[in-house]
């Protein structure tokens, strides 16, 4: 990310001053993150996962790669001409 501000600049240097642009942007966000997971009850007062997240629904399980392809290869072939090409 660094390098892309650098190229971006008039001069194409990388100075601090971007350096520290881009590292107050990540803690910033980062703050903003830990802060919704709080919300959310994701997290406790420790910032450890709260011990009942996966009760409300906060986290879900990872899908597989066979869940996440399945939806799309139906889709596919409903919307598709009887030729084969797509609608």
């Amino acid at each position: 990310m660094e390098m892309a501000a650098a190229y971006a600049s008039e001069d194409g240097v990388l100075t601090e001053a971007m350096i520290e642009a881009r590292v107050d942007e990540a803690v910033r966000q980062h703050q903003q993150k830990m802060d919704w997971l709080h919300g959310e009850g994701v997290l406790d007062n420790t910032g450890r996962l709260a011990p009942d997240a996966h009760a409300k629904g906060s986290i879900t399980p990872a899908l597989t790669a066979q869940e996440v392809l399945s939806p799309r290869q139906e889709v596919t072939s409903e919307q598709s001409k009887p030729d084969g090409t797509p609608v």
